[in-house]
């Protein structure tokens, strides 16, 4: 079973903030303050031993080392390459612990690194 925990971030500070300002409501939902975005983890290490987020960008050893973000889709965590070309199609590929990830950055700091 995995861990479940989580990690926000503050657009208004630009960075990760402690989550003790996140709460759980009596129905068991997660409430997230104004102004901030929370991000769940995985359950997976990257090849250095760091843990993949929800909003990680990540870096795909097997693929041709692709650049790639990671979401929650469809009931399962994911990793998406966005197809720049006429089309603009999406990928959708599962986070699998049998796949080498890196993490470089997140969608709140790193944005530029899904442009490429």
């Amino acid at each position: 079973m995995r861990e479940i925990k989580f990690r926000l971030f503050s657009l208004r500070e630009k960075k990760f903030v402690s989550t003790k300002y996140l709460q759980i409501s009596k129905e068991g939902k997660l409430i997230v303050p104004n102004g901030c975005r929370a991000s769940e983890f995985t359950g997976l290490k990257d090849k250095n031993g760091k843990e993949i987020y929800e909003g990680d960008i990540v870096k795909v050893k097997k693929s041709h080392k692709e650049i790639r973000d990671v979401v929650f889709e469809d009931f399962a965590w994911v990793t998406r390459k966005i197809y720049k070309g006429k089309d603009g199609h999406t990928s959708l590929y599962c986070l699998s612990k049998h796949e080498t990830y890196e993490v470089i950055g997140n969608i709140y700091e790193n944005p530029e690194l899904l442009k490429k």
